[in-house]
């Protein structure tokens, strides 16, 4: 697995548009700061890693495959939603509960 934190800006816009008195459009265009996570996925965890990404509708990109063949995919997220990679980090590397 392969971390990568590739911050994205984070804007907020609030255009208001009056066509009379009776009348106001408000558009708010939201950006936000989201962070990257490399992973490096085995063919064989691949059905989980996309439910979870589902189950917390996390952005994502396939990059490709590694010499491994294990399926390479960032995933983005706001801080919010860390909680959601980290449940994707322990299924790829689960801590040892034998020691």
């Amino acid at each position: 697995m392969i971390p990568k934190n590739k911050p994205k800006t984070t804007y907020t816009i609030k255009i208001i548009w009056k066509a009379n008195p009776f009348c106001q459009l408000l558009i708010n265009l939201k950006f936000k700061k989201m962070k990257t996570r490399t992973f490096e996925v085995p063919a064989e965890q691949m059905p989980e890693f996309a439910k979870i990404i589902g189950d917390h509708e996390l952005d994502n990109d396939i990059q490709g495959i590694n010499d491994d063949n294990e399926i390479i995919i960032d995933v983005f997220y706001e801080p919010e939603e860390r909680l959601a990679v980290f449940e994707l980090t322990e299924l790829l590397d689960p801590e040892d509960d034998d020691d």
